[in-house]
C-alpha cells in the first residue's frame, strides 16, 4: 500500500513538471536577473533619441512611463530599450522615471532632457506712436512667464500688462511739443533680458498737402490725411453752378499749420488748391527760423523774387507756396499745384529779342510805321489790323504771320498806345508799341501738361533758358513770368486758342514781352488784367 502511494505522488510531480515547462512557469519560479547598462540618460533640448543595453536571464522584460506618449516614447528591442523624446520648448528641465520589470525584479531608469533657451520676441518690434497719442497693443512671444516695467514716459506713457493673453497695452496722451519723446520696456524672463523702445512723434512744424501728380480722388486725399494723423474737421459742397469750389478741411499734426484746407471741384481729377494757417507768436518764430529755410532746401523749394503774392512764394516741382505773416501773430499758407516734370523737353535755342530791341525797348517811342518797316525787313507779312471803335480811329492792334523762322516764331502781335482808354496819352505816343506778343508754332518748347487737366506749366528748359539770359523769375495770379532787372523788361508765356480756318483750334505758345511803370523800383504790381482778355481775342483769324 505504501508502496502504491508513493509511485502515485511521483508521477503527480512528474505530471506537474511537464505543464510548468510547456507553459512557461518554471521561468517564473526561478529567481530573476535584470541588469541595465546605465541608470540615467540625458538628453539635450532638440528632438533625438538614445538605446540602453537591457540583460536578463528570462529573455523578456516589460517597460513603462507617465510620461510616455507625451514627450517620450518607449520601444522595446531584443536586448535593449530604445527612448525619444520630443523637443523641448520650454526653458525647464523636464524629467520622467521609466520602470523596466523582468519577473518579480523591477529597477528604474531616469530619463533627464534639458530645457530650451529663453526666448522674447514682440510685434512689432518697435512702437512708433504718433504726436496725437492714443493706444497700441504689443504682442508677446515667450517661451516661458515673462514681467515687464516701463523706464521712462513718466506723465505720458501708461502700460497695463496681460501675460495670460501674451500682450502688453500702451497708452499715450498728445506731444504737443515739436520734439520726439521716448520711453523703454523692459522685458524679463529668468536671465533673459529684452529691451522695446517707445518712441512718440513730436507735432511736425512744417507740413506739405497732398502732392497730386495724377488723378486724386476724394477718398484718396481723405486717406493721406488720415495716415499723417490729420482729423476731417469739416466739409463744404460749394455752389459748382456760382462757380465756387468745394472744400474740405482738416485739423493736422503740425503746431506751425494746425488747420488745413483742400478746395476742389468735383470730377476735375484733383484738387485745385490748399491752404493752411497758424496762430501765435510760435509759428511767426517758425517761418523765420533757420528750420525753415531747411525744410524749404530739403523740399527744393527756390523762392520766388519779385513776388506779387503779398507775401513770400517759393516753388518746387509740386507745389506754388505762398507765405504771409498778420502782424507778425499769425502766418497763412497757400498752396497750388506745381505738377513734377517727369521728362525733358526741347526749347528755343534763345529769346527772340530783336524785335523787343528794336520797337519795345528803344528810347523814342516805335509807331506803327516803324513796325512795317522792321517786319518787311525781317519776313513778317500783315495780316490783320484792329482800330478803335470811337471817332478817333487809332490803329490798337496789328498781326504780323512769320514764315520759315530759324527760332519757332509763328506770328507777332503788336498792342498799340491809344487814346480809346488811355485818354492822357501824348499825341507822340498815340501808336506807339506797348506791348509784344510772340506765338510759338511748337506747345512744347515752352509748355508741358500741369496737374489738372487742360493745365500747362512752363517747362524746366524754358526757365533755365530764361535764368541764363539775365532773366529771374516771378509770378502772377498762378502763372510764371521772367524779369530783367536790368531795363525792367517782363516776358510773361501764356497758353492760348489758336483759330485757323472754321474749326480747327490748337493750343499755342505765346510770350508777352512788355514794360509797365507799376515795375519800376522792381516794385512788380501786376501784368494788366486785361491783357489776358485781349490777346484771346487778337490771336484769331476767322
Amino acid at each position: 500500500m505504501k508502496k502504491w502511494i508513493l509511485r502515485a505522488g511521483l508521477l503527480v510531480i512528474t505530471l506537474l513538471s511537464v505543464v510548468a515547462c510547456r507553459y512557461g512557469i518554471e521561468d517564473d519560479l526561478q529567481e530573476a536577473t535584470l541588469n541595465l547598462a546605465e541608470n540615467r540618460v540625458l538628453f539635450a533640448k532638440g528632438d533625438t533619441e538614445k538605446s540602453v543595453f537591457i540583460d536578463s536571464n528570462l529573455g523578456r522584460w516589460n517597460a513603462f512611463s507617465s510620461e510616455e506618449g507625451i514627450w517620450l516614447t518607449l520601444q522595446a528591442e531584443s536586448n535593449s530599450l530604445k527612448i525619444s523624446v520630443a523637443p523641448n520648448t520650454k526653458p525647464e528641465e523636464r524629467k520622467a522615471t521609466v520602470l523596466i520589470s523582468a519577473g518579480a525584479v523591477i529597477k528604474s531608469l531616469e530619463v533627464i532632457q534639458s530645457g530650451a533657451d529663453v526666448m522674447i520676441s514682440t510685434d512689432p518690434q518697435s512702437v512708433e506712436i504718433p504726436a496725437s497719442g492714443g493706444s497700441q497693443s504689443i504682442d508677446i512671444a515667450c517661451n516661458s512667464s515673462w514681467n515687464a516695467t516701463l523706464e521712462g514716459g513718466d506723465g505720458w506713457l501708461k502700460m497695463s500688462l496681460h501675460p495670460e493673453f501674451g500682450k502688453i497695452e500702451l497708452t499715450a496722451e498728445t506731444n504737443k511739443s515739436i520734439v520726439a519723446r521716448d520711453a523703454h520696456i523692459k522685458l524679463e524672463s529668468g536671465k533673459e533680458v529684452h529691451f522695446l523702445t517707445i518712441k512718440q512723434l513730436g507735432m511736425k512744424s512744417f507740413m506739405l498737402p497732398m502732392p497730386a501728380h495724377d488723378e486724386t480722388s476724394l477718398a484718396k486725399l481723405i486717406r493721406f490725411e488720415i495716415a499723417r494723423g490729420s482729423v476731417l474737421s469739416g466739409q463744404d459742397n460749394g455752389r459748382p453752378v456760382m462757380g465756387l469750389p468745394a472744400s474740405i478741411a482738416f485739423a493736422t499734426q503740425s503746431l506751425i499749420m494746425p488747420s488745413l484746407t483742400y478746395t476742389y471741384f468735383k470730377g476735375t481729377g484733383t484738387y485745385l488748391s490748399a491752404s493752411g494757417s497758424g496762430g501765435g507768436k510760435e509759428a511767426v518764430e517758425a517761418v523765420k527760423s533757420p528750420a525753415f529755410l531747411d525744410f524749404l532746401s530739403r523740399n527744393h523749394f527756390e523762392e520766388v523774387t519779385n513776388s506779387t503774392s503779398g507775401g513770400k512764394e517759393y516753388v518746387n516741382e509740386d507745389f506754388r507756396m505762398i507765405v504771409k505773416i498778420e502782424n507778425d501773430q499769425k502766418v497763412f499758407f497757400e498752396f497750388y499745384l506745381y505738377s513734377k516734370q517727369t521728362k525733358q523737353y526741347p526749347t528755343l535755342a534763345k529769346l527772340n529779342m530783336e524785335p523787343i530791341d528794336a520797337l519795345l525797348l528803344k528810347d523814342a517811342p516805335q509807331h506803327v510805321a516803324d513796325v512795317a518797316k522792321w517786319e518787311k525787313a525781317n519776313g513778317g507779312t500783315l495780316i490783320e489790323s484792329w482800330t478803335d471803335k470811337n471817332a478817333k480811329g487809332d490803329i490798337i492792334q496789328q498781326l504780323y504771320e512769320v514764315k520759315n523762322h530759324p527760332n519757332h516764331t509763328k506770328y507777332r502781335l503788336y498792342k498799340y498806345k491809344d487814346r480809346a482808354k488811355k485818354t492822357n496819352i501824348a499825341p507822340n505816343e498815340v501808336e506807339t508799341v506797348d506791348w509784344i506778343y510772340e506765338v510759338v508754332d511748337n506747345l512744347e518748347l515752352v509748355f508741358r501738361p500741369g496737374a489738372r487737366r487742360g493745365e500747362y506749366v512752363v517747362t524746366n528748359e524754358f526757365r533755365e533758358l530764361c535764368t541764363s539770359e539775365g532773366f529771374k523769375m516771378m509770378t502772377r495770379q498762378g502763372g510764371v513770368g521772367f524779369m530783367r532787372e536790368s531795363d525792367l523788361l517782363l516776358a510773361y508765356p501764356q497758353v492760348m486758342d489758336l483759330k485757323m480756318g472754321d474749326n480747327n483750334v490748337e493750343h499755342v505758345a505765346v510770350i508777352m514781352w512788355f514794360k509797365h511803370p507799376n515795375m519800376a523800383g522792381n516794385n512788380i504790381s501786376a501784368i494788366p488784367e486785361e491783357a489776358s482778355g485781349l490777346l484771346r481775342r487778337s490771336v484769331i483769324k476767322k
